[in-house]
């Protein structure tokens, strides 16, 4: 993306994947065919990109979905 002179975000926001239940994700999770990240790796990728993709004049808006921890499965 920030490889294309014509698209330059000046704020980007990271909506990480949840498994909320009742939902299609939590069936596949809970049937071992979707395994969500660790928290570790979570962490290393958002450093990673922090530090290597997004140019300083981006702003982070969002790092994570406003869903309580009680509505999570994984």
């Amino acid at each position: 993306m920030y490889n294309d002179p014509f698209i330059k975000p000046d704020e980007i926001k990271f909506y990480p994947t949840s498994v909320i239940p009742n939902t299609e994700l939590n069936d596949l999770y809970e049937a071992g065919d979707y395994k969500p990240l660790t928290i570790d790796i979570i962490q290393t990728l958002i450093k990673k990109t922090f530090q290597e993709i997004i140019p300083p004049y981006t702003r982070i808006k969002r790092l994570i979905r406003d869903i309580p921890a009680t509505e999570i499965a994984a």
